[in-house]
């Protein structure tokens, strides 16, 4: 590799058309000059927390949390947002979603289920449940209207005794 000083004088810059011309050269034989200035970077807007997703997250398995633990779990989940919570800023963000916390032997939790069914509401389409979107446990929805024909004459009568064998009274 060879290096050469120029010098930059008062009044006299060698410089400049010396790069003007490596520039040209290089873009004549089409090849791209990329710039080494770096691009500018644009201030990331904060990121959208989903608080009852969070939620659900840090329950986890468990059938209930005590508040205690769901507000820790909260903060080491997401310390930035989560971090100067208090216990009223929890029980806000409950109370928003549909949840209340309850005791439960003598210590107030926050049931899972209760989280479930507040996800349940918000988003319905995502809750677990036949392709229908219905909800579990549920046996579909009731037709508007009657059907337009009755059930036929012999429906129903019924017979006598057992069907396939011989009446156990008759004996």
């Amino acid at each position: 590799m060879r290096t050469f000083y120029v010098p930059v004088e008062d009044g006299a810059d060698d410089v400049t058309p010396v790069v003007a011309r490596a520039v040209a050269l290089i873009e004549e034989a089409d090849r791209a000059v990329e710039s080494s200035a770096r691009p500018p970077i644009e201030a990331a807007s904060p990121a959208e927390v989903d608080e009852l997703a969070d939620l659900a997250d840090v329950i986890g398995g468990d059938e209930r949390v005590r508040t205690q633990h769901v507000l820790a779990r909260l903060v080491e989940h997401d310390p930035d947002h989560y971090g100067g919570w208090s216990f009223a800023a929890l029980a806000a963000m409950l109370a928003e979603h549909g949840i209340t916390a309850r005791k439960s032997h003598g210590v107030m939790t926050v049931h899972a289920a209760d989280v479930t069914a507040a996800l349940a509401r918000r988003d319905p389409g995502e809750t677990p449940g036949d392709a229908g979107g219905e909800q579990p446990g549920t046996r579909g929805v009731l037709p508007a209207t009657s059907p337009d024909q009755s059930p036929s004459n012999d429906q129903g009568k019924h017979g006598e005794g057992r069907r396939g064998g011989a009446n156990p009274d008759t004996r």
